[in-house]
């Protein structure tokens, strides 16, 4: 144990000089960029003031500017030919600006180490939703798209509002606007990220998951009554419509379009794997249910048992499956935690969607991750898992006591089938002549003396 915890804060005291070893680096790329700023700014000046200076000398054929000039020029022109020496001040800058490069590489593999925020967007990576905010500038236009990039729990709120009639999609868009969102689309998306467990998931005056308190809500398996199909119904629209919205609104913009498509898919697929996964890992739960058949009962006593054995079988298993699915949602709250200050007063329509955008795909990176590991393999499920096995295990005690009372009870049946054998058999023998009791013989006397019954003819 001493070791072990050694070892853990051995690496925990790594983890602290590796953030400020981190920091510093930070503070040197930063410094490294204002200096560069500098020295470009300086450059882009003196290029102005050159033109001046050409321009006045052609226009007023002022001798002594141009002989100024013509050294600026020389000189410049000295510079550029000349071989650049380990000393020279442009091998300086030319190092300088390889440093700096390495420097941002660096700085980015420290970041997704050690924070693990990093997001990437085709092969460039991004650690912030200001990163974010910086290639949507590069893709121009007005950047106000936050309501076309999902994951897996902005698409779930947002098909609450598929297959409403007219008067419940006009009260819900009034209900929107008065809460101060341009649309009722925009409303769902941004405020999802203060959501946990999506609304589908509840009964309108219930708790979290109080719509699906037993498997069979979740999923009767006909393809019409449950959760599941519900939404699969919903999705059926739900993807058709977005990916239309998505064509319109991105249409001149092939990169945020080719985002947005691959998160609307993702997101889309995620549902899918997960219903698998709840699907077969309850299956395997419950397992033994089928040992326990019910054709097999000799009396509605036996039945009754085994109908209450299977019962309370299936329940702990949707327990479990219930507790796997709020570890997993509690999780994806936090990833998807930055979205949350899209709502604050004063951020403008770019910002929103960097911020969405940023916190998806976190939501999106999560959401590969659980793929990858199969789900139940997952860390963030591990203490689910184990307080599970924990509460249902029988202790090595208990066990012992079960198999004392079995013995027991083993040697108490064994006692009275040997009654039951000799009852069957009659009473005792007697002496050397008498018959042994009951039956065609005499009754079992004393030492020989037993009473016969005569000889018959």
């Amino acid at each position: 144990m001493h070791a072990g915890l050694k070892d853990v804060r051995s690496q925990i005291e790594l983890q602290k000089r590796a953030s400020v070893d981190a920091s510093l680096l930070k503070q040197q790329v930063e410094q490294a960029h204002a200096f560069m700023g500098k020295v470009y700014n300086e450059v882009l000046f003196t290029q102005q003031e050159m033109l001046k200076m050409q321009q006045t000398s052609h226009s007023f054929g002022d001798a002594a500017l141009g002989a100024t000039l013509s050294a600026l020029e020389a000189r410049t022109s000295a510079l550029e030919r000349s071989d650049v020496t380990s000393g020279s001040m442009m091998n300086l800058v030319k190092e300088t600006v390889e440093r700096l490069g390495l420097m941002e590489v660096e700085t980015g593999n420290l970041k997704s180490s050690i924070g693990g925020d990093v997001v990437k967007i085709g092969s460039r990576a991004f650690h912030s939703s200001g990163e974010v905010e910086i290639w949507l500038d590069e893709l121009g236009g007005d950047g106000d798209w936050a309501d076309v990039f999902f994951d897996f729990i902005s698409m779930l709120e947002t098909c609450l509002d598929v297959s409403r009639t007219s008067d419940e999609h006009f009260a819900r868009k009034g209900a929107a606007h008065k809460g101060g969102y341009e649309s009722l689309m925009s409303g769902r998306v941004l405020s999802s990220f203060s959501t946990t467990v999506p609304a589908l998931f509840n009964k309108i005056t219930g708790g979290p998951f109080s719509r699906i308190q037993t498997f069979k809500d979740w999923d009767s398996e006909d393809e019409r009554e449950g959760l599941v199909p519900d939404v699969n119904r919903r999705l059926l629209q739900w993807t058709e419509q977005h990916q239309k919205r998505i064509e319109k609104r991105l249409g001149n913009h092939p990169q945020a379009r080719e985002l947005a498509d691959r998160m609307l898919f993702d997101s889309t697929k995620f549902w899918n794997d997960l219903v698998t996964f709840i699907a077969q890992y309850y299956r395997r739960l419950t397992a033994n249910d089928e040992a326990m058949s019910l054709s097999e009962v000799q009396n509605q006593a036996e039945r009754r048992a085994v109908e209450a054995a299977i019962k309370q079988s299936r329940q702990e298993a949707w327990e479990l499956m219930l507790k796997i699915l709020d570890d997993l949602l509690q999780e994806m709250s936090i990833r998807r935690a930055d979205g949350k200050s899209v709502q604050d007063k004063g951020t403008n329509p770019r910002e929103r969607t960097a911020l969405v955008i940023y916190a998806s795909l976190r939501a999106h990176k999560f959401m590969k991750e659980l793929k990858r590991r199969g789900f139940e393999k997952h860390a963030c499920l591990t203490p689910t898992f184990n307080s599970f096995l924990f509460m249902n295990r029988a202790s090595v005690s208990s066990m012992k006591r079960v198999a004392d009372r079995v013995e027991t009870i083993a040697t108490q049946a064994g006692a009275l089938q040997s009654r039951l054998d000799r009852a069957g058999n009659g009473g005792g023998g007697g002496g050397r002549n008498g018959g042994r009791g009951g039956g065609k013989g005499g009754r079992g006397g004393r030492g020989g003396e037993g009473d016969l019954d005569p000889p018959k003819e």
